[in-house]
């Protein structure tokens, strides 16, 4: 039987000089060869668009972009997180963490969390990609979810490579079965109540993989499809490619395309 799929696009726009919206949407439509689509666009952008959007006649999930307040608390809090969290890789990105940047990261998790919260549809499958997304080879869709996808435990994929300082989540691609949806609803929430308890890391693919996995116990599964965002391709980085790290961690091999993930986020507790 043939799985319902619901792609849903986030992020922003990023329209190229004279691309049409419509334009950017069938590429991913083209591509991921879904049977609904889901658009999420913040209200500055739909109010700039509002009258190309309306003809597209799709769902469209609007986010306020005053949401979420970010208060005093929250920042003392991330910052906690941030000094525990394990950069030593790249440790260059926060060298100039301000109140603006933590606003960005809030704002990508709580994006997450208000739409899957706003989804009308009732499908087999979420594929949840952005807006800038560039897809380097076939997806293979059908052959990916044949037998990972039940109602029984939740179960997210994505694409090899692109995982935080080796040890996140890649988060530029996901698929989701119904269980992992619920996940999502509540990922912002759950995001401020963690760090609260001084027990997750700040950066969201490091969450997305602690939330999942240490968490909630999700079957991970990792896929061959090479992938980047348009920026990166213009600077020839390829974001989610390489599949060899993998085996430091457990990685079990289920075909020439997929393989199950079975790494937790390692502890950090917060002192």
């Amino acid at each position: 039987m043939d799985k319902k799929i619901t792609l849903i696009i986030t992020g922003q726009l990023r329209l190229k000089e004279n691309q049409k919206i419509k334009e950017k949407i069938n590429y991913h439509i083209d591509k991921l060869n879904p049977t609904n689509t889901i658009l999420f666009l913040w209200d500055y952008e739909y109010q700039q668009y509002q009258n190309e959007i309306d003809k597209l006649n799709l769902q469209t999930i609007i986010g306020n972009s005053n949401l979420p307040i970010i208060t005093e608390d929250i920042i003392r809090d991330m910052t906690n997180a941030l000094n525990k969290q394990p950069d030593t890789k790249i440790p260059f990105l926060y060298e100039n963490c301000d109140r603006l940047f933590f606003s960005k990261v809030l704002k990508q998790i709580y994006q997450i969390q208000y739409i899957y919260q706003n989804i009308k549809t009732n499908s087999d499958i979420y594929i949840k990609t952005r807006y800038d997304n560039v897809y380097l080879n076939d997806f293979e869709i059908n052959t990916l979810i044949k037998d990972f996808y039940n109602e029984n435990k939740p179960i997210i994929s994505t694409p090899f490579g692109g995982d935080y300082a080796n040890i996140g989540l890649g988060d530029l691609l996901t698929i989701t079965n119904k269980k992992a949806n619920k996940i999502y609803q509540s990922f912002y929430d759950t995001y401020i109540q963690e760090l609260s308890n001084n027990k997750c890391p700040m950066n969201a693919e490091l969450f997305l993989r602690y939330i999942f996995k240490n968490l909630n116990h999700a079957d991970i599964y990792r896929f061959h499809f090479i992938m980047t965002t348009e920026r990166h391709k213009d600077n020839n980085v390829i974001y989610h490619a390489d599949r060899n790290i993998y085996q430091q961690y457990g990685f079990q091999k289920l075909g020439e395309i997929i393989g199950k993930d079975n790494l937790y986020l390692p502890d950090f507790l917060i002192v």
